[in-house]
């Protein structure tokens, strides 16, 4: 007798089978994060000492130096692990959780982008992603910008959808990030656009969506003035000079007769006068970040870089392709897109940490791709198999049930 199926037995199986694959990306991440602990311990960078140095300030009541206040919410973060007593540690330990929810949120979004397929995958290069679970052993603020970039997109995206109580999650969120890093202002700008963008009638969207835009470049230009006046390093000598980020990878740019003193204007005036070399500049800050290869790096880790980065961005073009007419896509590409503007506005980081703030997000698109093709895949095997009589070992064809 042949069994019959009994009722729920398939949604048994269907959860069953989504506890396990839970499960098995618990356990890559918790595996790729403790090997990378393990290996490196708590790790500090370049920038550590300014943000435990900030945390201290605040503890003490003492005025932030330099660029402190830039990053106010992580020195809070280390300043509330320091007053509650798990201090560094703990730190390391609230990043692994909010990666663990950024994980949960590409496989949310993969899930809602291109069925569930497409969010395991999602989430499984993200787990397993050496290059940014490295970055969660260090007290920096990287680690919590990569995982606050894809909650912000999947909180705005809740929003849109689901209003009410989403827009206090989002603008949280959105908050967050900014106090995070300065990067975070993108995200802002971002979700406006893409909130704006569906406003009926059209005409008023054009009109938001134009004042946003405006906003934002005189909002820009006054930032970059308090930047020229504040810091030596400032994006209009970084434009004069051809600063890429990556000394040996610069560009010769246009020389000019009369004094450059680095203000504002003079970036205006110099683009003017120079766009196809500022153009070429800007293009190639963003080709080095993408390529994500450095000339300091080993040879087996710039190779694994150049073999598997191309294959992600051609199947998240892929991915673009297959869900251009969705509106979460539109968002993860803006989202993508301002980032890199910044790069091209300012430079590339000299060891590619800028890419891994919105590679998660291009991985959700390449993951779409990835489970398209292995659907297509099955059906052909499954079409195929269907199709073809079996052989008996003599050759003859044999009754198959179907």
């Amino acid at each position: 007798m042949i069994d019959q199926e009994q009722p729920g037995q398939g949604y048994s199986i269907t959860k069953r089978r989504g506890w396990v694959a839970a499960l098995l990306l618990i356990s890559l991440f918790l595996l790729t994060n403790v090997a990378i602990l393990l290996m490196v311990g708590i790790h500090m960078g370049g920038d550590s000492l300014r943000y435990v140095g900030g945390a201290e300030n605040l503890l003490r009541g003492s005025p932030l130096q330099e660029r402190q206040a830039h990053y106010t919410g992580y020195l809070l973060l280390i300043a509330f692990c320091r007053v509650t007593g798990i201090g560094l540690p703990g730190v390391i330990a609230i990043q692994l959780i909010m990666a663990g929810l950024a994980a949960s949120a590409l496989y949310d979004l993969g899930r809602k982008l291109h069925g569930e397929s497409a969010g395991l995958f999602a989430a499984g290069l993200f787990a397993a992603n050496p290059d940014i679970a490295r970055w969660n052993a260090y007290i920096l603020t990287d680690s919590l910008y990569i995982s606050f970039v894809t909650l912000a997109v999947w909180s705005v995206y809740k929003a849109f959808k689901l209003r009410r109580h989403w827009y206090v999650l989002a603008v949280a969120v959105l908050v967050a990030a900014t106090l995070i890093r300065p990067n975070g202002s993108v995200l802002i700008l971002v979700s406006l656009l893409y909130l704006s963008s569906y406003l009926k009638p059209r005409t008023l969207s054009w009109l938001v969506i134009s004042a946003i835009l405006l906003a934002s470049m005189l909002s820009a230009l006054a930032l970059l003035r308090f930047y020229t006046l504040q810091y030596s390093d400032n994006p209009v000598i970084a434009l004069r000079y051809g600063t890429t980020g990556i000394s040996e990878w610069g560009v010769l740019m246009p020389s000019e007769p009369e004094p450059f003193a680095g203000e504002w204007t003079d970036l205006i005036g110099y683009v003017a006068r120079h766009p196809l070399a500022s153009v070429r500049l800007c293009a190639k800050r963003v080709a080095i970040e993408l390529v994500h290869a450095r000339p300091f790096f080993s040879f087996k880790h710039n190779a694994l870089l150049l073999a598997t980065l191309p294959v992600i961005y051609l199947t998240a073009l892929m991915g673009l392709k297959l869900n251009r007419n969705r509106s979460l896509t539109r968002l993860i590409v803006l989202t993508i897109i301002a980032h890199l503007a910044v790069v091209a506005a300012t430079y590339a980081d000299w060891d590619g940490r800028f890419l891994l703030y919105v590679l998660p997000l291009i991985c959700l698109l390449s993951s779409c791709a990835l489970a398209s093709l292995i659907a297509r895949c099955a059906r052909a095997l499954s079409v195929k198999y269907m199709r073809e009589p079996a052989q008996a070992e003599d050759g003859s064809a044999i009754a198959v049930i179907k």
